[in-house]
């Protein structure tokens, strides 16, 4: 976590950080953890669009609704944004690069939240379209829980594949193969679906990132409507 976020967490002033809110040492052990997931959902996020945005609404739910959650909604900005940005993004300028890029960032805030104490989702619009993803903290890690309509629980790590599926026998295996015979290591799967007999959200976690030719042979396994590589 950058030297400046870590500065504000802990109550210390921050040099020139105009846009940084203070926030209460008191608050320190409640908002570390969820500046983190917002980096982290800000990041998936800008990949699930390619980094072109038109607007963007941050929503905290549960418990951390009752906090002042100004530096979290800045973390998600510049996760969102440093995809496009590069390094010159940072906790003190992303809100500054937001506005002069046009784009329209809105936070909500509501107490009421299912199966967790918290969770805080990241609603991205582009060209006509939304995408969203949710996340939560539980115990000192991080889980996505919803990527658009499709309910998940698993872990974010610096490389995933998220494929779009038929929900029917004889997907996933094939895909697992694909990655076998190129010696990718599937750290963990998640598959979350609206409904019997919908399409399926298959989230893999690999310990190394693929080519370009992996994703196309996965691309290739009937069944597979969309896949792609995030990369954090």
């Amino acid at each position: 976590m950058a030297e400046q976020i870590k500065n504000a967490l802990n109550g210390r002033p921050v040099k020139n950080a105009i846009n940084m809110p203070y926030v209460r040492h008191e608050l320190m052990n409640t908002l570390a953890p969820y500046v983190r997931l917002a980096e982290t959902l800000g990041r998936i996020g800008a990949r699930l669009v390619n980094g072109t945005y038109g607007s963007v609404a941050i929503s905290y739910h549960g418990e951390i609704a009752e906090k002042e959650v100004e530096t979290v909604t800045i973390a998600a900005m510049k996760g969102l944004l440093e995809n496009v940005f590069g390094s010159s993004v940072n906790y003190v300028n992303a809100p500054v690069v937001a506005r002069e890029r046009g784009i329209k960032i809105t936070e909500s805030k509501s107490e009421t939240v299912e199966y967790y104490p918290n969770v805080i989702s990241l609603t991205i619009e582009h060209d006509g379209t939304t995408r969203m993803v949710s996340g939560t903290v539980v115990g000192s890690e991080d889980r996505i829980v919803q990527i658009d309509d499709y309910h998940v629980d698993i872990a974010p790590t610096k490389n995933m594949i998220l494929a779009i599926h038929e929900d029917r026998p004889n997907i996933i295996g094939p895909c697992c193969m694909v990655l076998g015979r190129h010696n990718i290591n599937i750290a963990a799967m998640q598959v979350g679906r609206i409904r019997q007999g919908s399409d399926a959200l298959m989230i893999l976690n690999i310990d190394t990132p693929i080519t370009d030719k992996i994703l196309e042979e996965i691309q290739s396994v009937s069944g597979i409507k969309t896949a792609q590589q995030i990369t954090l």
